[in-house]
């Protein structure tokens, strides 16, 4: 599927082509404890120690991606040489080994490279094929349809897809990009004059002193291009030296065209079978990885999962695609995923010591199971949270707060009180067992069977926006006041939100020193919990600080499939290394929300051009790909237990396992549903923000409770 979205004559070419609670596990260590301790890594002598396709302890797990390729030997490529691919034309990801003046350092030349480059300084030595005409509506074959390829004088040439012209690209003989204006500004980011607005693409500007996000991710100002053009060299968003190798053709299509993308990938994912009238919970990765490179078994990925065949169905994945299924006016589709959380949700009878009834005051009167955090294909009952069926037993406070936030956004968008109910049944379930009454208030990250005495950031951030749309005010409360103790509680970052807060005891006040998450950070504006703008100003600037410099802010490119150019992203925390794409959505979102309310004037940092450039590079991802990656880097389990134990997986490594999360796991290369569903939410804008009000008033909200309609929940039992 991921493949068709290019069009069969494009298919080629992808050849050359704990705040952290266990759904932000990308990998597993063989350990009870989800996050694994560095010691263990010394312990990990053979780098076959967790083999792939072995236990779920040992491969990796919650979100990563899908595809296809790269797993048949017979798919390998053919040996290289300089001679052939010529000398001095920068990196090719399609190519077995490079001939350009960077190779030695990274240790990829062709074996003839010192022999047939010796003279870097003369021109490229292009094959027939790597030249497009520069005819627009031209027809392009398999064999010359490439991707960023310009012409040796520096004068860009037209790429094609599926017949049709890659935006961002250069007619010959021209220093600038097609006449035709973009499609508006989906995120609704406005310029610094207040205005929103659209910006040609022919290289001008859409007016003096303002800054526009294009519907490309380009940047204008003064009247001016400052990403497009430059003297006629370079394609893209980004200038080089003339290769052409940054050009991302995010433009070519329209938004509607993305968002159908993000529609076709939730249709088709892999869904849970034994409930009735198609309801199940969407698989969290695959099916199938996008490859893991050209380094023997260290970059051979499990199929058709992290886990291999055991694949996960994530409760926060699907409640992200079930808001986003809301948001795009599909409630049907919403409707099968909301229905298999009714199924897990209410048991027909009490489960001693693990339900919720009427003494715990549960508005519906029902008993309710709180959910486990991830589950597998085969049938599961509510109130189950161990066993073969039960991919993650551990009932993590965030992903059920997730799940109240998919029923409150479907009961304003549908009309029908009974899902509101379940929203307001979740959260007094959460408040009768997770309650702290310090000074930090808050609540606790996960309850029982499998309970947890930390406080997470980000689990309070998800508590407050839920209590917020129905109306708890001292749940609202409870958590606001939590988050915003967080900031500048970390001696070493003063200007940011910490992960939260150690597990000695319960409802734990000790600091908690270790890396500083990105999703807290942007999460925090999203739901606006904290009031003061300098902490939402601190924050933002923190993040987007480059990662040399202590921030999350990274940029990736993909060695192995057609997600071409330099793709701007954010990594997992500030000692994380590569792209985590599900952070990068909702970063954008945040961005666009934080330009709309205090505009583009932080220094040293342009705010537009960022959210720009991680926009781009997302639409890039979802075209070539036809969903999100968790990650675009290469490289298994084992080549990430490599890597860290040469502390170079950011550096030198061309598949060093994924994008390390810098709490010892990782993401790798599969389809993830969260990142691509956040990836639609930030192309539906920020009317999409799921931790806002969800375009009803709180008065009409309690309008709805006052229903006593509970039709949509399962049928009853015994309530003894």
């Amino acid at each position: 599927m991921a493949l068709a979205v290019l069009g069969s004559s494009a298919v080629f070419s992808l050849f050359a082509a704990v705040s952290w609670d266990l759904r932000h596990l990308g990998a597993t260590a063989c350990l009870d404890d989800p996050v694994m301790p560095l010691s263990f890594l010394a312990l990990l002598e053979a780098d076959d120690a967790c083999v792939n396709g072995g236990s779920g302890s040992c491969s990796n797990s919650l979100r990563q991606l899908r595809g296809e390729l790269l797993r048949d030997s017979s798919l390998q490529p053919e040996p290289g040489s300089c001679r052939r691919y010529g000398c001095g034309r920068g990196y090719f990801p399609s190519h077995v080994c490079q001939c350009n003046g960077e190779c030695s350092a990274h240790g990829n030349c062709c074996p003839d490279f010192k022999m047939t480059c010796l003279d870097m300084k003369q021109g490229p030595r292009h094959e027939a094929r790597d030249l497009v005409p520069a005819r627009a509506g031209s027809n392009a074959t398999p064999d010359n349809m490439v991707t960023g390829n310009v012409r040796e004088s520096g004068k860009g040439v037209a790429n094609v897809v599926d017949d049709k012209i890659v935006a961002g690209n250069l007619t010959e003989g021209s220093n600038r990009t097609s006449s035709a204006t973009t499609r508006g500004n989906p995120l609704g980011i406005v310029s610094q004059d207040g205005a929103t607005g659209e910006a040609a693409r022919d290289g001008e500007g859409t007016g003096n002193g303002t800054w526009n996000l294009t519907g490309g991710g380009n940047v204008t100002k003064d009247g001016k291009s400052t990403s497009d053009v430059s003297d006629g060299q370079g394609t893209g968003s980004e200038i080089g030296d003339g290769n052409g190798m940054d050009n991302k053709f995010a433009d070519s299509l329209s938004a509607e065209e993305y968002l159908l993308l993000v529609d076709t990938f939730l249709e088709k994912q892999p869904r849970q079978t034994f409930l009735p009238d198609g309801a199940g919970l969407l698989q969290t990765f695959g099916p199938g990885s996008k490859g893991g490179g050209f380094c023997g078994k260290r970059c051979k990925l499990p199929e058709p999962c992290p886990d291999g065949k055991r694949c996960r169905f994530d409760v926060y994945d699907n409640a992200v695609a079930a808001i986003y299924l809301i948001k795009r006016g599909k409630l049907r589709e919403a409707f099968r995923i909301l229905n298999a959380f009714l199924q897990l949700l209410y048991p027909p009878e009490k489960i001693k010591h693990l339900s919720f009834g009427p003494r715990d005051k549960i508005p519906s009167g029902r008993w309710l199971s709180l959910l486990a955090a991830s589950y597998v294909e085969a049938e599961v009952r509510a109130g189950t949270y161990n066993g073969s069926n039960v991919f993650d037993g551990s009932v993590d406070t965030g992903n059920n707060a997730w799940v109240g936030l998919a029923f409150a956004h479907y009961a304003a968008a549908s009309g029908e009180s009974c899902f509101e109910v379940v929203a307001r049944d979740i959260l007094q379930a959460l408040k009768r067992s997770e309650t702290c009454n310090d000074k930090l208030r808050g609540f606790m990250a996960r309850a029982r069977p499998h309970t947890a005495k930390y406080r997470s950031t980000e689990h309070n951030i998800d508590m407050f926006a839920l209590a917020r749309i129905l109306s708890d005010d001292d749940a609202e409360e409870r958590a606001g006041t939590f988050v915003r103790a967080m900031f500048g509680r970390d001696a070493t970052h003063m200007q940011s939100y910490t992960t939260g807060t150690p597990g000695t005891v319960r409802c734990d006040g000790a600091n908690r020193p270790g890396p500083i998450p990105t999703d807290v950070q942007f999460w925090s504006l999203l739901a606006d919990v904290d009031q003061d703008a300098d902490h939402k100003t601190a924050a933002l600037m923190f993040a987007l600080q480059g990662q040399d410099k202590g921030g999350m802010l990274t940029t990736d490119r993909d060695l192995i499939g057609n997600a071409t150019g330099s793709l701007e992203g954010l990594a997992f925390t500030n000692v994380g290394h590569g792209v985590q794409w599900e952070n990068t959505a909702s970063a954008v979102m945040a961005i666009s929300l934080y330009l709309q309310r205090f505009g583009d004037h932080l220094p040293g940092i342009n705010l537009s051009k960022h959210a720009a450039a991680m926009q781009d590079s997302l639409k890039t991802i979802l075209k070539a790909y036809g969903s999100v990656l968790a990650s675009i880097r290469g490289g298994n389990w084992q080549a990430y237990l490599a890597s860290r134990r040469r502390k170079s997986h950011h550096r030198s490594d061309d598949y060093p396992g994924g994008s390390d999360t810098g709490f010892t796991w990782t993401y790798m290369r599969y389809p993830h549903t969260a990142a691509t569903a956040w990836t639609g939410l930030m192309l539906l804008g920020l009317d999409a923000n799921p931790f806002a009000l969800p375009g009803k008033t709180k008065e009409s909200l309690r309008l709805l409770a006052r229903s006593d309609s509970l039709e949509c929940l399962p049928p009853p039992g015994r309530l003894n």
